[in-house]
């Protein structure tokens, strides 16, 4: 997957080892994650749609407002 990330121009996975539970965590994966979850609090925040409605928004329809 980190090979094919780096050809399409983007940077490498980051990974960490979680010495307790000896797994590895792809910490770039992780932060995707929290961005997308921050990003859909902050819309419903400032917009006051329903999560029905959010779920149902694309980036064309943020877009072109």
């Amino acid at each position: 997957m980190d090979e094919r990330r780096v050809r399409l121009g983007g940077p490498a996975n980051v990974r960490v080892r979680d010495l307790e539970r000896g797994k590895h965590i792809n910490v770039t994966h992780a932060e995707d994650a929290a961005f997308c979850e921050w990003a859909i609090v902050e819309v419903l925040r400032h917009s006051g749609v329903r999560i029905e409605e959010a779920l149902e928004l694309t980036h064309l329809s943020i877009r072109q407002y």
